[in-house]
């Protein structure tokens, strides 16, 4: 029996796939139909942003994230505060451009974040530790870091949570770093003799040691604080021994303990106007009360350090440290220059450029 020829089946399924490529290619190329428009928005809204951006009051948008200019005044207010500035020390100008510096920075902590919360990283508790302390290095005393965050509207919860976040986002860049050759020696002292003679890191600069009574008058601003720091000043003079008076009254939680000692300080490291005080005096000498934006002081000098030259072997260690932590920061903005650049950034120049006063009356309900 000869078997009978089967009959080829009807290529449905090419055929289905054929139309529905034919569709595309028409919809997009030939028609620029409800998908090509579809496809234009999407395009369109990656370029100019959320329709609604300008009456939002966003200067920019990370990923559909918004970055509002409420969020951007207050990082410049704390740009600034870091710098021992206000608003009023800098004129309008220089603020605009500081708003570029602040709103990038911003940018890169969304950007480090949002990847950091989606791999799911969490940092170790040596982590979180090591961000607070260089943090609280900042500052010449905790008197002047707790000052300066109830100043910025800030309280000791929002600080931890906010070290905490920095703390995620630094070391989930540094294991995406992973490790960066160490500088050696040779470098070390090539960059060195390299700097001018003058240059700061050729020279110990000149440095007092001195102790401090504190009053803040960030929340209590009144003739009785004036009173008592006038009483404090005097039973000093007449002899009382000032670290135990320190102890007792000093507001500088730092400090207080320990006599108020501030430790060896150069003038870059303290705030402009505790400094003016305090550089003139003669070892073993003291001020009357004075006041800074911060609150009241007396101060005892009790050493005073010259400037003088240094050598590479003298500073050896703080070269390499502080060469070491250049390539690292290097590689590591090299790294969020990867993650910006995969990124959907929007910048609202409109809204960002909008002078300070209107921004301001924005900004009330």
């Amino acid at each position: 029996m000869i078997p009978t020829p089967k009959k080829s089946p009807f290529p449905w399924r090419a055929l289905l796939y054929g139309a529905c490529i034919l569709y595309l290619i028409s919809d997009l190329f030939l028609f620029k139909g409800p998908l090509y428009q579809r496809k234009l928005a999407r395009e369109k809204a990656a370029i100019t942003g959320h329709p609604d951006a300008a009456k939002e009051d966003w200067v920019a948008e990370v990923n559909t994230e918004p970055v509002t200019r409420a969020t951007l005044e207050k990082a410049l207010d704390v740009f600034l505060a870091r710098r021992g500035k206000s608003r009023s020390d800098v004129p309008e100008k220089n603020l605009t451009l500081m708003r570029w510096t602040v709103l990038e920075r911003l940018i890169e902590d969304t950007l480090v974040r949002q990847y950091a919360g989606a791999f799911g990283f969490f940092p170790s508790l040596s982590a979180v530790a090591e961000q607070k302390r260089a943090f609280e290095e900042q500052f010449a005393t905790s008197g002047d870091m707790t000052d300066r965050a109830q100043l910025q509207g800030l309280t000791p919860a929002d600080i931890e949570k906010q070290l905490l976040e920095q703390a995620r986002q630094r070391w989930w860049l540094e294991q995406r770093v992973g490790v960066v050759p160490a500088v050696s020696e040779a470098e070390a002292k090539s960059w060195f003799d390299s700097l001018p003679a003058d240059a700061p890191g050729k020279f110990f600069p000149e440095a007092v040691r001195v102790r401090h009574l504190f009053l803040s008058t960030v929340e209590q601003d009144t003739p009785e604080r004036a009173a008592l720091i006038g009483d404090l000043h005097r039973r000093l003079v007449e002899g009382e021994d000032f670290t135990a008076l320190a102890a007792k009254y000093s507001e500088d939680a730092r400090t207080r303990l320990i006599g108020g000692d501030l430790g060896w300080c150069s003038q870059e490291r303290m705030p402009r106007d505790f400094a003016d005080h305090v550089f003139g005096l003669a070892p073993g000498t003291m001020t009357p009360p004075f006041r800074t934006k911060l609150g009241w002081h007396v101060v005892l000098m009790m050493e005073r350090r010259d400037q003088k030259p240094a050598t590479f072997a003298d500073l050896k260690q703080e070269v390499m440290i502080t060469l070491n932590n250049q390539r690292r920061a290097q590689v590591v903005q090299l790294q969020i220059r990867k993650l910006w650049n995969h990124a959907n950034i929007v910048i609202h120049r409109e809204t960002l450029l909008r002078p300070t006063r209107e921004a301001a009356a924005s900004d009330v309900p």
